[in-house]
C-alpha cells in the first residue's frame, strides 16, 4: 500500500498543474468553476494525508488518491 500511495501521490502532483490551468480557463463566476476549484483545493490538501494506522484507513486513502487522479485526468483532458 505504501508504494501504491507514493505512486498515486506523484501522479496527483504531476496532474494538478494541468487541471488547475484547465479550470482557470473557465469563467470564474460560474458555479462549475467554483465547484471545480473547491475540489482541486481538497485534492491538494488530501494528497498530503498519510495512510493512517490501520489497513482500512490505508485502503481508503489509496482509493481516494485513485479517484482524485481520475478527476484530475478528466479536468486536464477538458483542457485539450
Amino acid at each position: 500500500m505504501v508504494e501504491l500511495e507514493q505512486l498515486l501521490r506523484e501522479h496527483v502532483e504531476q496532474l494538478l498543474p494541468a487541471a488547475e490551468f484547465a479550470i482557470e480557463q473557465m469563467w470564474h463566476g460560474s458555479v462549475d468553476w467554483w465547484d471545480h476549484r473547491t475540489q482541486l483545493d481538497r485534492i491538494r490538501r488530501d494528497a498530503d494525508r498519510g495512510l493512517g494506522d490501520s489497513p482500512l484507513s490505508a485502503h481508503v486513502q489509496v482509493r481516494h488518491l485513485a479517484r482524485d487522479c481520475a478527476t484530475l485526468l478528466a479536468y486536464a483532458g477538458a483542457e485539450r
